[in-house]
Parts: structure tokens; sequence; C-alpha cells
């Protein structure tokens, strides 16, 4: 657990965010996509093969990944990445009267627009522009517009004959949820909060039904739940948990928090792999899925939750900060673990490729999108949430990384600053140019 401070985990959140850039630059490669923004997907190192598949759903989130990697290391090349995988996503924008949606592959999916709308709002946010403005009121509008009357969210939008028309999603409600809440933060229009009760007053029975049909007696964790009853839970507990830590941040809703932090209570004790009860240290971290199976990359989906958890706990009921903050941080340790940094892509021909994502499970070395964004995200929560928590040591703050970043963005601007006058900034006979961490690169001037 040593291993697991903020300097660590920024290492971590801007590793992979440099490979997400690197797909969404246009190539020759075979094993790249020329469409412009449009991100590889899924890729076997052991096996140097590629997949054909693709889903707008979790391309989207690249968006998202990137401008978390720049709000810590602001190289122009996160934003450019971001808005080339923006803009694949509006490539599929279709508008009806005031909203617009994106329709892929003759399906058009809630959990596409909302994961956009995080994008473009944190994008937005970044970069100081208004572009999106328009196009996030009229995705707000579609949300809205998805919700039914009881506060259940339509995962979606198809006819009534379409093979979707009756499928659940139980990841979307928690998604839409967030989104609207981001999106009242962005714009301070009040309207975007109203659909948030329903939500909440629709879920929490939803969610108490499931969860009391827990089987006390049988085997833990695999018989815990029926498996159909895991899943839903599974599903909707760490999108949920994120929805009602934003909702409490701009509501302060007393009840919202307590549902929040017992959603991520529950996902902790009845299915993390924790340092008391782990049957080997290299789970420690990590979550329950199958039998058959070792701890994978749903970790991260638990852990964006009790990331979550954690900075609501720090802000509505501190005395339960220090449990979230554990179960968080061992599931960051099993993220850092499960990276590929430069020993673990020794093996395989195209190792660069796969530098900074995360791998499927421990015995596994397929990569995904989403299981990178997954990760990333459990990081960029645990960071913030960390930063400030009183009840931290110093030590697991500090980073020198971001004294090393920010000496070079100095730098760099005082160069850009010197060619503009004509002049040349101080150097020392010994002094070496100044690099990006991790790179190798030199620095972009601002």
């Amino acid at each position: 657990m040593e291993v697991v401070d903020i300097q660590s985990i920024e290492r971590s959140i801007c590793s992979p965010a440099s490979g997400i850039w690197e797909t969404c630059t246009p190539t020759t490669s075979p094993c790249r996509s020329t469409s412009r923004g449009q991100v590889t997907y899924k890729m076997w190192p052991a096996e140097n093969r590629y997949s054909d598949e693709y889903n707008i759903v979790r391309h989207a989130l690249a968006t998202w990944n990137l401008v978390q990697a720049y709000q810590i290391d602001p190289r122009p090349e996160f934003i450019e990445g971001a808005r080339r995988a923006l803009d694949f996503t509006l490539s599929f924008r279709k508008d009806e009267e005031n909203r617009s949606f994106i329709a892929h592959e003759n399906n058009v999916k809630l959990g596409s627009v909302v994961i956009a709308m995080m994008g473009m709002i944190d994008l937005a946010r970044a970069t100081g522009t208004k572009e999106y403005d328009e196009l996030l009121n009229r995705f707000g509008e579609f949300t809205v517009f998805m919700q039914e009357p009881s506060g259940r969210f339509d995962p979606y939008y198809v006819e009534a004959d379409h093979p979707y028309a009756e499928e659940v999603n139980d990841i979307v409600p928690g998604e839409a949820a967030l989104a609207l809440v981001m999106l009242y933060e962005y714009t301070g229009d009040k309207k975007w909060l109203a659909p948030l009760p329903k939500f909440f007053e629709y879920y929490k029975p939803w969610w108490q039904e499931r969860v009391s049909k827990i089987r006390p007696e049988a085997p833990s964790p695999h018989e815990t739940y029926d498996t159909n009853d895991r899943l839903e839970l599974v599903q909707f507990g760490p999108w949920s948990v994120m929805a009602a830590n934003a909702y409490h941040r701009v509501t302060g809703d007393p009840e919202v928090a307590k549902f929040g932090l017992e959603v991520a209570r529950w996902m902790v004790e009845t299915y993390e792999y924790t340092g008391e009860d782990s049957p080997w240290p290299d789970y420690v971290g990590g979550y329950y899925k199958l039998p058959g199976e070792l701890p994978a990359m749903q970790a991260f989906c638990y852990g964006e939750g009790t990331a979550a958890a954690y900075a609501l706990a720090l802000r509505a009921d501190p005395s339960q900060a220090p449990f979230f903050e554990k179960a968080t941080r061992e599931t960051v340790r099993f993220g850092l673990m499960m990276q590929f940094d430069d020993l673990q892509i020794y093996p395989f021909t195209r190792g660069d490729e796969v530098r900074g994502g995360t791998r499927y499970t421990m015995n596994e070395t397929k990569v995904r999108i989403d299981y990178v964004y997954h990760a990333q995200s459990t990081l960029v929560q645990y960071r913030d949430a960390a930063l400030t928590d009183p009840n931290l040591p110093p030590e697991v703050k500090r980073s020198p990384l971001r004294d090393e970043l920010e000496a070079a963005q100095k730098k760099a601007a005082e160069a850009a600053a010197a060619a503009a006058a004509g002049t040349s900034p101080p150097t020392s006979p010994s002094e070496t140019p100044p690099v990006i961490p991790g790179t190798g690169l030199p620095p972009k001037a601002p």
C-alpha cells in the first residue's frame, strides 16, 4: 500500500491519456483506425490482435479521460485528442424538435448522450469555450425527455419493434442523473436539477427491494445473491453513488447522502477483497465477479463509486470517510498493479500500443477503452478527495511530480515570453533542457 500516493496516481492517470491521444491521431498503421477521432477500441496484445467491434458509448469516455489528464498535466495534445474523440461522437448527432441525440448503428442510447455531455462540460471548463453550450442544452432536453413519470430513465430511444425496445440497462440511470447535476453546475439553470428528486424517489425502493434478497447462509461471495439480482445491484451502484455525491454537493440533501453512502458501503462489504479478508495479497482492492475468474477490471467500476463515497463522506459524514478512503486506496493499489508499464509490455510485439492501459483480469492481457476509463476515473476521484482529507499525512499528498510539472510549465512560459520579447531567458551552463516527466519530451509553450 505504500506505493499508493498522489505522485504515483498522477503518473498513472497521465500514462493512459498519452495512449488515447495517439490512437485519436490518424495513422496508416494497420492496427489503428484512420477515422479522425476514432480510438483503438480493444486489443489482445499477447495475441497481437485487434477487435473489429466498436461501442459509441465507451468511445465517448475518451473525451472525459483526456480532459481529466489535462487537468493534471496540461499538454495541448490532451485537449486536441479530447476534441477529436468528441468530434467522432458528434458525427452521429441527430436533431429532433428541441433535443439532440447520438444515433449509431441503428440504435439511440441514452448512455452515449450523457457520457458525451460529461466530457463536453469538462472540456468547456478546461478551455473556456462556449461552442458546446447550445448542444449541451439540447442533450439535456433529450435526457429529461427519456425520464418516465415514475422517475425511471429509459435507456434506449427506439421503435417498439426494435430489438432493444425492452432491453434493461441498470448502468444508465446513474449516468443520466450525474450528467444532469453536472449540467446544472455548468449552466446554473435549476431546471436540470428538477428531475433528480423523482430519480431518487424511484430508485431508493428499487435498490432496497433487491438488496434485501441477500442469502446470508449461502457461500460468500459467489452465492450471496442470485445472479440476476447481483448484476442489477452492481451495475446500478457505482454511478448512482457518483450521482448522489454530485447532488449532495449542490443541494446538501442529507437523505441522498445517506443513500449514496449506504450503496457504496454495501459494495465494499459484499464484494471487495480487502486487506483483512483477501485470500491472496494480489487480490487486495479487487472485487469478486465470477467463481472461475480472477479479480478483474470491474473493480474499477466499483472503485468509481467508493471514491465518490469518500468525497461524499468527507462532506456529509466525516466519521465514514476513513472506511471509504481505505477501501478506495486498496482499489487504487489494484489499479496500479493492473496497468501496463514498461516492464509488463516487453513480451508484446506492439507493446507501445497498450502502455498505460488497463488489462481485463490479473491473468488476461486484453485491453479495452472502457477498462482504461474506469481505472482512471477511480484514480482521479480518489486523488481529488484525498487532497482535501485533513486526516491523510502530508507524505501521501505530496507529489514531486507536481513540482516537476509546474517547474516545466513555468520554464516553458518564460521561454515563450522571452521569445516574444526577442530576448533569451537566463540559463545555467550545466542546465539541461526541460522535459515533461515520464515522456522525455520537451514541454510545449502555452
